[in-house]
């Protein structure tokens, strides 16, 4: 027999919705409602595609939580998002650095060089990453 769960998620904007599902367990109604990230983005206050739902928990008839989990791909992934703004920005920064040092001393070029490298590094990958992002935004 199938009973009525709230299901609240979560993700890493911070964002938090909650839907009905009904299932036989709290385990299968949070299964179920990870698969239903539309109605999960509609019920949800200022939220996007972009950040995924990490983590759920389930509550009985009279409020109580039972069972919380953590999707630990969606964490994952909603990190490299994080990890990828702040690379952009620290790389930035390093440009912005290396071009106010440049031709005012000699004394930095080794480590200008190393910086260069890294900033050269980090443009290549945040490229690769933006391209992955609008394949699978386009598909």
């Amino acid at each position: 027999m199938t009973k009525t769960y709230l299901i609240n998620a979560w993700c890493l904007r911070p964002f938090i919705t909650s839907i009905d599902v009904d299932a036989e367990t709290p385990e299968q109604a949070i299964a179920m409602a990870r698969r239903e990230q539309y109605k999960l983005l509609d019920a949800a206050e200022e939220c996007n595609r972009d950040y995924l739902w990490d983590e759920f928990a389930a509550y009985d008839d009279s409020g109580e939580e039972i069972l919380h989990v953590f999707d630990g791909e969606a964490c994952d992934r909603n990190a490299a998002l994080v990890l990828r703004d702040a690379l952009a920005r620290l790389a930035t920064a390093a440009e912005d650095l290396d071009a106010a040092i440049d031709g005012v001393t000699d004394q930095f070029d080794p480590e200008r060089a190393q910086l260069q490298a890294a900033c050269h590094n980090a443009r290549v990958a945040l490229a690769t990453l933006t391209a992955g992002q609008s394949d699978r935004r386009s598909a």
